[in-house]
């Protein structure tokens, strides 16, 4: 089966801190792990995996648009952190060997969360936890928190020296007593003279908190602290997302509790579009809000106002950041092949068929024009490929714009497709705009 042929290797680099190990699937069945440093199996190691699991790696790379991706995320071409490498060979519409291949920095903020989502993924259907032991990140917080030992130093032994048998002399120990109860009666008389103000306050005065917002960006999602995806540029119907950064907050006790206001106002041309706010009860240090826009919002550069106010100190700190908003593209959003599809639009893929089933492709759009009589002209074209052939084209128009999705239906028992490796090509045209876009997928039939 064309499957057999499939590579996918993962390779982690944990450049000195990190586990460094490299996982290959082959399509024939077979996994090779190798461990090299902070590991816990230094060595190689090869097992059987079901063609099941190979066929779910494969769903995950669809989904993650993998083929898609940048092939490189280097923050600021920094290379000396840890990093992830992906790759996949896979037979080609012209039957050849392609290979795909994208490195992960560690440190880029811009990298998709689907490629992090399937380098876990790898991780997760291969088990290498059994073989690698603590995760990155564990190793990492094990690091930073635990604490150096600190030598105890040695206390040299002190050896009484023997006392000798003589009188002693008392007149050194009188002086010292004459000298102390002189002392004494100064400092009394000092005091009851008003020369020593005793009830002065000498503690060190009092911190002073100044809150401010220290970041402000807008993103496509948010993760954590620091990981998030900044995006300046949204569609219509698309979610905001603000990432801010603060700091100098009054905490009311050792757990870290604050009293904490934030208000966001959206303003498009100075004017308010949109507002809201929420109350932060614990310091993390950074916070989030998110917004929906729709179809009734203009296009055009908004503008982000962030207040924050430390209702403990009374004092607010006021940053602001920007982002524009645009129509919706036209573009296919969806084509997969999928088993079952469901009324509220979501659905089920397959990428494995056999002779005889019923080969389902399923296609969502959006972005395209509609006149004024309400009315939509879109053409639709599939073409099937194998080894760089087409060998079924199918042709479909809609004009009803309330329709944004296209299920195609094929019987395989009227439709023979011999066994292999298929590629699907859509084409969509809006005969409004002559604009022409296209999307790919694949799937395989055996026997």
């Amino acid at each position: 089966m064309i499957i057999h042929s499939v590579i996918i290797k993962l390779i982690r680099n944990g450049a000195g801190v990190g586990p460094d190990y490299s996982i290959t699937i082959y399509g024939h069945g077979t996994i090779v792990y190798e461990g090299k440093e902070n590991v816990k199996v230094k060595d190689v190691v090869e097992e059987a995996i079901s063609e099941g699991k190979i066929m779910a790696l494969l769903n995950e790379f669809k989904n993650s648009g993998f083929f898609s991706l940048n092939d490189n995320f280097s923050a600021a071409g920094v290379t000396d952190r840890p990093y992830t490498t992906i790759s996949i060979s896979i037979p080609s519409d012209t039957g050849k060997m392609i290979e795909k291949k994208i490195t992960h920095y560690h440190n880029d903020r811009t990298v998709p969360e689907t490629l992090k989502k399937l380098e876990e993924k790898i991780d997760d259907i291969v088990q290498t936890q059994r073989w690698i032991g603590e995760t990155y990140d564990a190793q990492i917080f094990k690091q930073k928190t635990q604490e150096p030992e600190i030598p105890v130093p040695k206390i040299p032994k002190i050896t009484k020296p023997p006392q000798k048998n003589s009188k002693k002399n008392t007149k050194p120990l009188l002086a010292i007593c004459m000298i102390a109860l002189i002392v004494v009666i100064i400092i009394f008389l000092v005091i009851n003279l008003g020369i020593i103000d005793i009830s002065s306050d000498t503690s060190p005065p009092s911190k002073i908190y100044n809150p401010e917002i220290t970041t402000i960006a807008t993103a496509s999602n948010i993760l954590d602290y620091e990981d998030f995806t900044p995006l300046e540029s949204f569609e219509k119907g698309d979610t905001v997302n603000i990432y801010f950064e603060y700091t100098d907050i009054k905490n009311i006790d050792s757990e870290g509790s604050c009293d904490v206001l934030i208000e966001l106002k959206v303003k498009l041309d100075q004017l308010e579009v949109f507002s809201g706010s929420y109350s932060i009860k614990k310091f993390e240090s950074y916070s989030k809000y998110s917004f929906e826009t729709d179809e009734t919002w203009s296009t055009g550069l908004y503008t982000v106002e962030l207040k924050l106010k430390d209702n403990n100190t009374n004092k607010i700190n006021t940053k602001e950041s920007s982002f524009t908003l645009t129509e919706v593209s036209f573009k296919i959003e969806t084509l997969e092949p999928v088993e079952e599809l469901y009324t509220d639009g979501k659905f089920d893929i397959k990428l494995e068929f056999n002779q005889g089933d019923i080969l389902k492709i399923y296609q969502v759009y959006e972005g395209f024009e509609v006149d004024e009589h309400n009315k939509c002209d879109l053409e639709f074209t599939l073409d099937i490929k194998l080894d760089g052939s087409t060998v079924l084209t199918l042709n479909a128009s809609e004009t009803n714009p309330l329709n944004n999705s296209r299920l195609w239906w094929l019987d395989l028992n009227d439709y023979y497709l011999e066994d292999g490796f298929y590629y699907a090509y859509s084409y969509l045209t809006d005969n409004f705009t002559s604009e022409i876009v296209k999307d790919i997928t694949f799937f395989i039939i055996n026997e």
